[in-house]
């Protein structure tokens, strides 16, 4: 007798190059908004919405392009990552899930996985890592927001690192406003924000000679 087997079909999704598509669709709905005002300073909840979402998503991106690396090695899938030699592969694929993964930030994450393939880590005291770092703490003070009394004549640690760093929101242009939120969180900021992540990806990848899901798709 002979055995019949059903062949199993499987599919792998990569949500880096979802997260990225997302920031920039969010970019051009809160750009398209900016554009068509006129007149006085106004607060819009659709505009604020998108400027924060995608600079969550842009975040999202960054930390998903590095956990896929990470999740590819461990699963010895090589759909993206067999330009890289056995030995990297094997020290990439016992990280996940370690107790130092989950004390390490996002862009700490970067430089593990260079380190742990022998190759140059970024230099924490300049670019791309000190912008893709900035952006995170950024995300973090959405993410996990207090309020708090603001007033215009003080400015905050991460304001004073902001400032600077983009143009302000078109919408809200009174001086009597905060930087963050109102000030700061503009299309600008959210075109910054995504450009800073895809620059730390980019660059690593770079690295690594590796050519990610999110350089090779595109979306309609």
């Amino acid at each position: 007798m002979s055995e019949i087997f059903t062949p199993r079909v499987g599919t792998r999704a990569y949500f880096s190059s979802y997260q990225l598509w997302a920031s920039g669709h969010l970019i051009e709905l809160a750009t398209k908004i900016e554009s068509t005002h006129t007149g006085k300073s106004k607060f819009d909840i659709r505009q604020r919405t998108y400027v924060a979402n995608s600079i969550l998503s842009s975040v999202s991106f960054m930390e998903a392009a590095v956990n896929e690396l990470f999740q590819d090695a461990s699963d010895n899938h090589d759909s993206y990552i067999k330009s890289l030699s056995t030995d990297k592969i094997a020290s990439l694929s016992g990280f996940l899930g370690t107790t130092e993964e989950h004390k390490l930030s996002v862009v700490e994450k970067y430089n593990r996985a260079l380190k742990l393939c022998k190759i140059q880590q970024f230099d924490k005291g300049s670019n791309p890592y000190q912008k893709a770092d900035l952006v995170t703490k950024l995300r973090n003070v959405i993410v996990h927001y207090r309020p708090e009394t603001r007033y215009a004549d003080e400015t905050s640690k991460l304001e004073r690192l902001l400032n600077g760093k983009f143009d302000l929101n078109p919408l809200i242009t009174t001086e009597g406003n905060p930087l963050f939120p109102d000030r700061f969180l503009g299309s600008n900021c959210a075109i910054w924000a995504r450009d800073s992540c895809k620059l730390l990806a980019d660059e690593f990848f770079s690295k690594l000679g590796i050519k990610p899901n999110y350089q090779r798709v595109s979306f309609e």
